[in-house]
């Protein structure tokens, strides 16, 4: 789904369901469920990712941007979930991942909505999976760095020790690469470590995982490295 049309054409072109409409507009986000079900009958994974919010001087923005930054990088995934949950439940498995950034834990003054209100959607993210854990519906943060869909500033390159921005396009180059040696990918993490950040590139996974069969919480501090 995207407001701009390029989803419903992108989704028609694989052979899937495409749906143009905005997250932040309830009775189309109902609409894209009801025609998800109607389509394909169940719904197992749901990704948010939604566009950026106001920005500028922490006491300059106004109350109305403020609010439209919750919907932005709040309230449409809460809606979103609260819409998918039932139906995930009801066949025992489901996955929600919200695109977050990695400012939700270490605050930035270029994004100042965004840091505040999704540090609340990790708080969220925690609550919602510990409740729905049970019935094998599962939601997780992707924490990014710094992508191409913002302006790209020699201030902001400086802080990345892999230099540039991640690309939204196609890239030869590692995800994650060894800075000691270029080119040469990052070793694999140690397993059972769910939440940290990544020297390199400036990224934060933040992943409460919950596995019905054993109970299990991950929940290092933010301070943990990969």
């Amino acid at each position: 789904m995207a407001s701009s049309g390029k989803g419903e054409a992108l989704g028609n072109e694989l052979g899937g369901l495409g749906f143009t409409g905005s997250n932040l507009e309830p009775d189309d986000l109902e609409e894209f469920v009801q025609a998800a079900m109607k389509r394909l009958g169940r719904i197992d994974r749901l990704v948010n990712c939604t566009g950026h919010g106001a920005k500028g001087p922490l006491l300059d923005i106004s109350d109305s941007e403020r609010h439209r930054s919750m919907d932005i990088y709040l309230l449409n995934v809460i809606r979103a979930a609260r819409l998918a949950q039932p139906i995930m439940a009801a066949q025992g498995t489901g996955s929600i991942v919200n695109i977050s950034t990695f400012a939700a834990f270490k605050p930035d003054a270029d994004v100042p909505t965004s840091a505040v209100f999704r540090a609340g959607l990790a708080a969220f993210t925690t609550l919602f999976s510990t409740q729905h854990a049970a019935s094998g519906v599962r939601m997780n943060n992707v924490l990014p760095g710094f992508v191409d869909s913002i302006s790209e500033t020699p201030e902001r390159v400086e802080r990345i020790p892999i230099g540039p921005y991640a690309r939204s396009a196609s890239s030869p180059r590692p995800l994650l690469q060894d800075p000691s040696s270029p080119g040469k990918p990052m070793p694999p993490r140690s397993p059972g470590r769910k939440r940290g950040r990544s020297r390199v590139t400036g990224s934060w996974r933040d992943s409460t995982v919950h596995r019905p069969a054993v109970r299990r919480r991950f929940t290092p501090t933010p301070d943990t490295d990969h």
